[in-house]
């Protein structure tokens, strides 16, 4: 879940009022990260004036009660810069990424980079996840990554294959079964992929012993059409070439 503190102090209960509020409408696996406008340690802030504690320890209390965890991070400790030079120079931690146990466990290894400004005063914070069998770091290339196709739609028994992956949880009420079904839609959306990939490439093979012999490929600029002497008369225009390939036979026009 993406999260926005409010920056006016006045207001800040507000925001940790909403994180308590959302960590009692559900029990899943949970990740808040975003900007919370406050630091939790002193640490966490150079230059300025210091932070109230009382502001740190609202904040500090409110992670605590929702069981959330701080994930740490690679890379600057502080996120945030007011872009002055010294001794004006303000920088802090105001970005984080804070998760519960159960999205801890499920996503075992799971790494947070703070990254660069890219023209913001924050930076840019990436999560990369690691889920199971699955690590969808790019830069690791030992586990192929599964990846969702969208023609995959246009298949009538896709519907299916999505409904009975969930069907458990949504019986059962099991929240911890959630990794494995994510799991079970991930190796059943492979199974539809590969029985597509098999009947198009079947299609594509009939269409080649169709188009064998007398069939004609006509390519005139940008347009392709299939023509057939049967249907059609018209002798090759000067300037065409014929290219047989394959038992195609090819005619394309000069410009």
């Amino acid at each position: 879940m993406r999260f926005y503190g409010n920056s006016t102090r006045s207001q800040c209960h507000h925001s940790w009022e909403l994180i308590r509020r959302l960590k009692g409408l559900f029990i899943l696996p949970w990740i808040v990260l975003g900007n919370f406008n406050k630091i939790v340690h002193l640490s966490e802030k150079l230059g300025g004036n210091d932070r109230v504690h009382s502001d740190m320890r609202r904040f500090g209390e409110t992670i605590n009660d929702c069981e959330l965890r701080d994930l740490g991070f690679f890379g600057a400790a502080m996120t945030w810069n007011n872009g002055q030079d010294p001794p004006c120079n303000i920088q802090e931690r105001l970005d984080r990424c804070l998760a519960n146990l159960e999205w801890k466990t499920m996503f075992d290894n799971s790494r947070v980079f703070h990254k660069d400004f890219f023209g913001s005063d924050h930076i840019a914070i990436q999560v990369v996840l690691h889920f199971g069998n699955y690590n969808m770091d790019r830069g690791d290339n030992s586990v192929r990554r599964f990846t969702f196709e969208p023609i995959w739609l246009s298949k009538p028994e896709y519907k299916e294959v999505v409904l009975n992956s969930w069907w458990q949880t949504v019986v059962c009420g099991d929240d911890s079964l959630l990794a494995e079904n994510l799991d079970a839609c991930a190796r059943l959306s492979k199974a539809v992929a590969r029985r597509f990939l098999a009947t198009f490439q079947g299609k594509l093979l009939v269409c080649r012993r169709s188009m064998t012999g007398d069939s004609i490929l006509t390519q005139i600029g940008l347009e392709a059409v299939i023509v057939t002497p049967k249907f059609s008369t018209r002798r090759p225009l000067l300037g065409e070439r014929r290219i047989r390939s394959k038992g195609l036979r090819m005619v394309s026009g000069n410009g």
